[in-house]
C-alpha cells in the first residue's frame, strides 16, 4: 500500500472530531499528521481499517496525545494512507469514547489550547468571501467509477441555483466556490476541494433534481464525472432504514445551508421556544444508535457563547442519532437533540446497517461522509452568524 493523501485541511474551518469521524466512517488506514505553526513536531494520529489504535503528540503517547491534539485549533492536518504493520496498539476505546472524553476535558478546561500568533484574532467567518472560508477536501473515489472528465476556468458556473441537472462530480484538481442566494446578494457558504463531491444523493433517485445552490470554479478546476448508474445500483440495494438515513442526511444539508443564509441576514424569525421541549440525547452521551422519526418533531441544538441554537428541524423519516460507523451530522458530539411531546420514533438494527454500510463500495462511502462533514462545516458557518438569535440555556 503506496503513501497517498486521502484528505488535507485545516482545523480553523473543521473540528478534529468532525475529521477524526470522517476517516473512521471511511474505513480509512494511514497516518494523520497535524501541524501547529506554534510546535516544531507534528502530532500523528494513526488508523487501521477506520479504528483509531494509537497518536504520538512530543513526548506524548496514546490517548494523552489524542486528547493533546485536541486543543491544536488553528492547525493544517494531512491524512496519508499507508500501511500500519508496525503500529503497536496503544488505544482500545472507540473512537466516539475518545472524542467525548476529549470534548469533556475541553470544556473543562483540562485540555491547553495550542494557538499560533493570529489564533487570538477574530476567526468567525462574517466577510462571505471565499478567501475567508476553509477548503473542504476529502478522501475522492475509485477512478473506475469516474465516466468522464470535464474541466471549468476561472469563474465559470458549474451548477446554478434553481436549474436542473443530475449528475455527481468529484473534484479531481483545483477547487470550487458554492454559494446562495440571499436578500443581500450571493453568500459564499463553502469552498470545496480536490476529493469532494459535487451534487446531491438526491440524484440517485431522480434523473433531474433542483440544484439548491450555485457552484463555481475557482481557478482551473478538473472534475470526474460519476458513474450514476452503479451508484443508484448501490443505493435500491440498502434497506429501506438505510435508504431513509441518506435521505435524511441530505435534508439535513439542505436544510442547515438554509439556515446560515437566514441568520446571515438577521432573520430572527422560525425559532422554536426550547423551554418546553424534552430532552432525547443530550450532548455528549455516548449513544451508538439512530432513530428513525415517525411521528413529531425533533430539533438538533447547538450551544453558542449566549445561549442555545435551534440548527434543524427534523420531522417523519428523518433520523437523529450517531453510529460509530456513520456520521450522519451534530449530535451528540457538538449538539444536543429535543423533541415536542408527540414525538415517535424506532431504533433500526445497528447490526445490519453496519453491515450493509461495509459491503458499500468506496466511492459511495466516501460519497457519504461528505455529507456528514459539509453539515457539519455548514453548521459552524451558521453559528458564527447567531450570537443575536440565540436563546437562553435551560
Amino acid at each position: 500500500m503506496e503513501k497517498k493523501v486521502l484528505l488535507q485541511g485545516n482545523l480553523s474551518g473543521i473540528n478534529l472530531s468532525d475529521v477524526l469521524q470522517l476517516l473512521n466512517g471511511s474505513s480509512s488506514t494511514g497516518v494523520l499528521f497535524i501541524q501547529s505553526p506554534s510546535c516544531p513536531v507534528p502530532g500523528q494520529i494513526y488508523f487501521l481499517n477506520g479504528e483509531l489504535i494509537h497518536a504520538t503528540c512530543g513526548q506524548r503517547h496514546g490517548l494523552e496525545a489524542v486528547y493533546t491534539l485536541f486543543g491544536w485549533t488553528l492547525a493544517d492536518f494531512q491524512f496519508l494512507k499507508e500501511p500500519m504493520d508496525h503500529v503497536k496498539r496503544t488505544i482500545n476505546q472507540t473512537l466516539m469514547q475518545v472524542v467525548l472524553d476529549a470534548m469533556r476535558l475541553l470544556d473543562e478546561g483540562k485540555i491547553e489550547k495550542l494557538t499560533s500568533p493570529v489564533a487570538g484574532r477574530e476567526t468567525k467567518i462574517r466577510a462571505l468571501s471565499p478567501k475567508t472560508l476553509p477548503v473542504i477536501k476529502g478522501p475522492g473515489v475509485n477512478f473506475a467509477d469516474i465516466i468522464n472528465e470535464e474541466k471549468f476556468h476561472d469563474g465559470q458556473e458549474i451548477v446554478t441555483e434553481g436549474g436542473h441537472g443530475g449528475w455527481i462530480w468529484v473534484i479531481m484538481d483545483g477547487k470550487v466556490k458554492v454559494s446562495k442566494q440571499t436578500p443581500r446578494g450571493s453568500m459564499s457558504v463553502a469552498v470545496l476541494g480536490e476529493g469532494n463531491f459535487i451534487g446531491s444523493i438526491m440524484s440517485l433517485l431522480h434523473k433531474k433534481i433542483t440544484r439548491t445552490a450555485t457552484v463555481t470554479a475557482l481557478g482551473d478546476v478538473r472534475l470526474g464525472v460519476l458513474d450514476l448508474q452503479n451508484l443508484a445500483k448501490e443505493y435500491s440495494s440498502l434497506s429501506l432504514d438505510f435508504r431513509m438515513i441518506l435521505l435524511s442526511m441530505a435534508g439535513r444539508l439542505a436544510q442547515i445551508t438554509n439556515r446560515a443564509v437566514t441568520l446571515s441576514t438577521g432573520n430572527k424569525s422560525n425559532h422554536e421556544n426550547m423551554h418546553f421541549k424534552k430532552t432525547v440525547l443530550k450532548k455528549g452521551s455516548a449513544i451508538e444508535e439512530v432513530y428513525i422519526i415517525t411521528e413529531g418533531e425533533s430539533y438538533v441544538v447547538g450551544q453558542t457563547p449566549l445561549g442555545l441554537l435551534t440548527l434543524l428541524t427534523l420531522r417523519k423519516m428523518d433520523v437523529f442519532g450517531q453510529l460509530p460507523f456513520l456520521n450522519i451530522g451534530l449530535e451528540p458530539v457538538v449538539a444536543a437533540v429535543l423533541a415536542s411531546e408527540d414525538l415517535k420514533a424506532y431504533r433500526p438494527d445497528t447490526s445490519t446497517l453496519r453491515k450493509e454500510y461495509n459491503g458499500l463500495s468506496d466511492t459511495f462511502r466516501n460519497l457519504i461522509s461528505n455529507v456528514g462533514n459539509c453539515v457539519n462545516s455548514t453548521s459552524r458557518l451558521a453559528c458564527n452568524f447567531a450570537p443575536q438569535s440565540t436563546l437562553t440555556p435551560q
